[in-house]
């Protein structure tokens, strides 16, 4: 009986381990074949960890939407990922069918090292302005406009401009700046950006009832006014509040005789404000912010690029194409391959 009893414990043992070896042969061989370049998983629970824990699936996306703060991405594992943003849409004013400008896209790849560190700032979009109000442009960058002395025959509801959305390495509050009328970051986070996406410069009513659209955000120059890879546009008027630079758009004053105004969008270079000048009607768009992609690569046969306001681009979710981007601005980033 005890020899019975002992083989048949033996017998279940060897059905055990067969079924304990064959089960870490498939996961092996599937861990294998989804990642055979990682010399570092040695066991099951290795792979484990590595894909599940830290959400370090190929092909797995990070998405942000605009919050209106610095948001972090903590890079899980290193490889190579794709980096996209889409920048907001300027101000607009609606009831003289004046929208604003639509943000643009860029997209690009970048190598990240396990636990480094990336900060994105989704844009806002530009807002409208009534009367003797004074408003900020759309966070990250947006120019704003101040009424300093109003007119009813300049009664109006233009807007400002929109937030860029970017990607830097460096991480700088955003201040809310009362001189500027700008929600603005520190010169070395500007500097730190790898990739921007232009967002689109206010609509308004223009110059006793003359609608216009403004500028698109986006590409390697924003519209009208707009930003440039190494500057600015500028602008028509003299009455500026604080001038288009380096990832911020122009703001303006209105005062009568300077009037109905728009803000420049933010982007790479910002770009400028535009007003109707004087008693002669000079009016153009307000410029948009440039696009930018210095900071990533190609990857394969996919290029880096950037695609304005104007023209076709992805979806923030990669199930459509739309022309240009309405709204808030929109991160994504994605991995592609694990080394």
């Amino acid at each position: 009986m005890k020899k019975i009893k002992a083989l048949f414990l033996i017998f279940i043992g060897v059905i055990i381990s067969s079924v304990t070896v064959y089960a870490a042969s498939y996961v092996s061989e599937n861990i294998q074949y989804s990642n055979p370049k990682n010399s570092k998983i040695k066991t099951v629970k290795d792979a484990l960890d590595y894909l599940y824990d830290n959400n370090s699936t190929v092909n797995h996306p990070w998405n942000f939407a605009y919050s209106g703060t610095p948001q972090t991405f903590t890079v899980p594992t290193t490889g190579v990922y794709k980096l996209e943003v889409w920048g907001a849409q300027g101000g607009s004013n609606i009831s003289a069918n004046a929208p604003g400008g639509k943000g643009g896209y860029s997209m690009g790849y970048k190598k990240l090292e396990k636990g480094s560190k990336l900060y994105v700032y989704v844009g806002g979009e530009g807002n409208p302005i009534f009367n003797r109000n004074q408003t900020y442009g759309g966070w990250n960058g947006g120019g704003g406009i101040q009424i300093v002395s109003f007119d009813s025959t300049f009664d109006t509801l233009n807007g400002t401009g929109g937030g860029a959305t970017d990607i830097s390495t460096v991480y700088s509050d955003v201040v809310k700046n009362s001189s500027t009328l700008r929600y603005e970051r520190t010169k070395e986070s500007y500097d730190g950006r790898i990739i921007v996406a232009g967002a689109g410069g206010g609509g308004g009513d223009l110059y006793y009832n003359k609608s216009v659209p403004g500028g698109y955000g986006g590409g390697e120059t924003g519209g009208s006014f707009g930003g440039t890879q190494s500057g600015i546009t500028n602008p028509i008027g003299t009455s500026i509040r604080a001038a288009a630079s380096l990832g911020l758009g122009g703001s303006v004053n209105e005062s009568v005789g300077y009037c109905c105004v728009v803000g420049g969008g933010a982007g790479y270079y910002g770009g400028s404000h535009s007003q109707s000048w004087g008693t002669v009607e000079r009016t153009k768009p307000s410029g948009g912010g440039s696009g930018y992609i210095g900071g990533v690569t190609d990857y394969n046969d996919d290029k880096a690029k950037m695609i304005s306001g104007l023209e076709e681009m992805p979806t923030y979710y990669g199930n459509g194409k739309m022309t240009g981007n309405s709204g808030n601005g929109f991160a994504k980033i994605t991995l592609i391959s694990i080394d």
